[in-house]
């Protein structure tokens, strides 16, 4: 099993998760723009060079003086 963090330049591997494993009927948007942005996380797992699974989510600054926290979406 290999899990990859996806950033800029992996706009076809996005495109690919996020067509299998995103809600049904969802259009991706521009994920060039989303990757490049480093709120963002996009995480690929993959089994035998082939996708069997997503996660994506944006880090939120909290008001406190702690590290900013991951809200995991999917």
């Amino acid at each position: 099993m290999e899990i990859r963090v996806l950033a800029p330049g992996d706009e076809k591997a996005a495109t690919t998760l996020t067509a299998l494993f995103a809600d049904p009927g969802a259009v991706p948007g521009d994920l060039a723009t989303w990757l490049a942005d480093d709120r963002n996380v996009m995480v690929g797992a993959y089994r035998n060079g082939e996708p069997v699974g997503m996660a994506y989510g944006h880090h939120l600054p909290r008001p406190d003086a702690q590290p900013d926290m991951l809200l995991l979406y999917s």
